[in-house]
């Protein structure tokens, strides 16, 4: 029997759509939270090529929403409120 080789995920190869990305980065916020928008805007960051925005040795939490707002700009993206549904 021949072994299957395999290769370790890698979600930034998938984002590659500005929609794409967005509704990504949407439902982590809505069914994660905070903690889920932070690991989502990590694997974008890559996607992009842009990870060394992000903090080495901190998460996304620690950093002010003013700094968040770089990225997500950066990104080409902007942060909006919407009422609940």
């Amino acid at each position: 029997m021949m072994a299957t080789k395999t290769q370790p995920f890698d979600l930034s190869a998938h984002l590659q759509t500005d929609e794409n990305i967005r509704e990504f980065l949407d439902i982590m916020l809505e069914e994660n939270g905070a903690e889920g928008f932070e690991q989502a805007l990590v694997h974008v960051a890559k996607a992009k090529g842009m990870a060394n925005l992000l903090p080495a040795h901190s998460t996304l939490s620690q950093l002010p929403l003013s700094v968040i707002d770089q990225i997500i700009h950066a990104l080409g993206l902007r942060l909006s409120v919407r009422l609940a549904s």
